[in-house]
């Protein structure tokens, strides 16, 4: 069984906007103190449905609201409080709840190394391994 892994850093933390890499195939979120760069599966979920996912992006399709990403986001996400967030340990997976209870979930879909990382401009770094094993260090473990 998965244990989870609180990160308490990120209370109270707000998202500010998304940046999207399509050569990287990478998606960054830009914090209030950091960042959350993430390159596998990622869903937004709002009153417990799934309103779009990462591999929506782009797609050209009459229901897509999720082709434009920000638009959404900003509704749902951008400016909202952080008020929970773990990451599932021996799963990779991650979980971050909004103020107005939307949901983000960071699925880790594939056994690469660093499918999305967390960092914070206190120093502080978090990613998963390619077995889902939850791994964090802060600038002050370096020295």
């Amino acid at each position: 069984m998965s244990e989870k892994f609180q990160i308490s850093d990120l209370l109270s933390v707000t998202f500010q906007s998304l940046i999207i890499d399509d050569k990287l195939e990478c998606h960054d979120f830009i914090l209030s103190n950091g960042k959350l760069s993430v390159s596998c599966l990622w869903r937004l979920i709002v009153d417990e449905k799934i309103l779009g996912t990462s591999k929506d992006i782009g797609l050209d399709h009459w229901m897509n609201n999720f082709k434009e990403p920000n638009e959404i986001l900003d509704k749902y996400v951008f400016g909202q409080k952080i008020t929970d967030a773990y990451a599932l340990d021996g799963i990779g997976d991650l979980k971050i709840y909004f103020e107005n209870g939307t949901k983000l979930e960071v699925i880790k879909d594939h056994g690469s190394l660093e499918v999305w990382e967390v960092s914070n401009d206190q120093g502080l770094y978090l990613l998963p391994d390619a077995w889902g094993t939850i791994n964090g260090w802060t600038s002050a473990d370096k020295k």
